[in-house]
């Protein structure tokens, strides 16, 4: 398990820089103007990043929810 983390990691780590690469070089079209470039930038990389963290921290709990502690049975009448 450990193992595969590690190459987990390793592939996550290599695949940042190259995002962020094609990122800022599709920012430089022609239809998207000058004073637009840096802001699609900053949206396209920091802040998925930052959506991704709270995504992955909520399906943790979710699945919890499910299959741990299912408080709320549909089968069972009221």
């Amino acid at each position: 398990m450990h193992y595969h983390r590690f190459l987990l990691g390793i592939g996550v780590g290599a695949e940042y820089p190259c995002g962020s690469v094609a990122a800022s070089e599709q920012s430089e079209g022609s239809t998207i103007s000058k004073n637009a470039q840096n802001r699609w930038f900053a949206l396209a990389t920091n802040c998925m990043i930052d959506v991704g963290f709270v995504v992955s921290s909520f399906v943790p709990l979710v699945l919890y929810w499910m299959f741990v502690f299912p408080s709320v049975s549909l089968d069972r009448p009221p």
